[in-house]
């Protein structure tokens, strides 16, 4: 009996030495990490994804370089040379595995390639392709807020597609002037 009175003893004492966990500590931990959240979040605003991009049409863009203004939607413009002389302009469309590229004003001439690989760099979505002609699209998002995109690319296509230097989302064409080319008989 001695020896559990002891060992009681001993249990309740090695209890009442422990100390009850720090609840500030423990709270200040937990923001920490929820504030690390939140600039994690934040930061990636700006990470351009395959996702921003699907189910839409990018239309092919054109830039006045002797615009001095900051306003993107007098310094940008439909390819007037794709859209009214040569009616070659270049509608995209991408989907998680698919590259389709048509020719705005005849939806027949149309190529489709298979996207091998895809990389998100900040502003820039790299597309590898798997084409013997086509080999890479990059995509760069240089305004905020604005679905306008620069276009680079590696290789060549359909000799009735011009591939524009930009791209625009169909659904604001018409901020930019639209497709308007006037009495242009060609």
């Amino acid at each position: 009996m001695k020896k559990v009175i002891l060992a009681l003893s001993l249990l309740f004492i090695s209890c009442k030495n422990n100390q009850q966990p720090n609840i500030q500590n423990s709270q200040v931990i937990v923001k920490q990490t929820n504030e690390n959240i939140e600039q994690t979040i934040t930061a990636n605003q700006d990470n351009f994804s395959i996702d921003e991009l699907i189910d839409q049409r990018l239309i092919g863009m054109e830039a006045n370089e002797d615009d001095k203004e900051n306003d993107p939607y007098k310094k940008y413009s439909v390819d007037f040379t794709g859209a009214c002389y040569s009616s070659d302009l270049c509608v995209i469309e991408v989907n998680k595995n698919k590259l389709t590229i048509t020719n705005y004003y005849d939806p027949k001439i149309k190529v489709e390639i298979n996207i091998k690989n895809i990389i998100s760099e900040e502003k820039k979505l790299i597309l590898k392709l798997e084409n013997d002609s086509l080999t890479q699209l990059i995509l760069t998002k240089f305004i905020k807020d604005l679905y306008l995109y620069k276009i680079e690319f590696k290789g060549s296509i359909s000799e009735d597609i011009r591939m524009s230097k930009y791209l625009a989302n169909e659904t604001i064409i018409s901020k930019f002037g639209g497709i308007d080319c006037g009495d242009f008989d060609g």
